[in-house]
């Protein structure tokens, strides 16, 4: 039964939890997230670039998928 805890191998599934470390791509947001870097205004500015260039992205898929209507 002892042997049994050898499923505590299957632990090693939580390995799997890894795979949060796609979680990691949220790094990518996790460099909005590094609230220090908002200090120097340049990254805001980054950050508000890169806002708006997916409000325009958004802005233009809604135009097309409508236009198409």
């Amino acid at each position: 039964m002892i042997g049994s805890t050898g499923s505590i191998g299957s632990t090693g599934s939580t390995g799997s939890t890894g795979s949060t470390g796609s979680i990691g791509s949220t790094g990518s947001t996790g460099s909005t997230g590094s609230a220090g870097s908002i200090g120097s205004v340049g990254s805001v500015g980054q950050l508000a670039a890169s806002f708006a260039r997916m409000g325009l992205l958004l802005l233009s898929n809604e135009a097309t998928r409508v236009g198409s209507w």
